[in-house]
C-alpha cells in the first residue's frame, strides 16, 4: 500500500522541468508567439514552438490503413507543437524547459500568444460537408480513409 512510484516522485541533481502552452480554442490560426518576455525569466532554460520543429517529422499513425478501394489512407503531418495552425483544445504550441516547474509554469504564463479562432468542426457527420472547416488543410478533405 502506497508503494508506486511514478516519474512524478523523482528528483535527481540537475533535473529540469517542461511546461506545454496549449490552445483554448478548438480551431485557430497562430499569428504570434513572443517569447521575449519569457527568455529573460530566471532559471528559464529553452523556449520551443513548431517553428523550431519544422524539419522534424512528428507522430506518424504508425500503420498502413487502405480505404475499401484499396487508396491509402491520407495521413496528416502530426507535428510535435502546432506549426501554423492549432486543432483542437489542448493542442500543445510552445514548450517551456527550467529548473522548476514553477518557473517552467511561469514562463509558460509570460507567453505573448495570439491565435486567431476559426470556425471548429464539432461532429463527424457536419466534418464531411463539403465546405466545412477542414481540420488538416494539406490532406484537402476531413477523412483519412473510407
Amino acid at each position: 500500500m502506497g508503494l508506486g512510484q511514478y516519474t512524478d516522485d523523482i528528483s535527481l541533481t540537475r533535473q529540469t522541468f517542461a511546461a506545454f502552452a496549449r490552445s483554448t480554442v478548438a480551431n485557430g490560426q497562430i499569428k504570434k508567439i513572443d517569447a521575449l518576455r519569457a527568455e529573460k525569466m530566471p532559471s528559464i532554460l529553452a523556449i520551443f514552438t513548431g517553428e523550431d520543429f519544422l524539419d522534424v517529422v512528428g507522430n506518424p499513425a504508425g500503420w498502413l490503413i487502405n480505404s475499401r478501394d484499396g487508396e491509402p489512407m491520407k495521413e496528416p503531418k502530426r507535428p510535435v507543437l502546432a506549426q501554423g495552425k492549432v486543432r483542437h483544445v489542448g493542442d500543445a504550441f510552445a514548450a517551456v524547459i527550467a529548473e522548476t516547474e514553477e518557473q517552467a509554469r511561469d514562463a509558460i504564463d509570460a507567453l505573448d500568444v495570439e491565435i486567431d479562432k476559426l470556425p471548429a468542426v464539432i461532429d463527424m457527420k457536419s466534418a464531411l460537408k463539403p465546405g466545412n472547416a477542414l481540420v488538416h488543410d494539406e490532406i484537402e478533405t476531413n477523412q483519412c480513409f473510407d
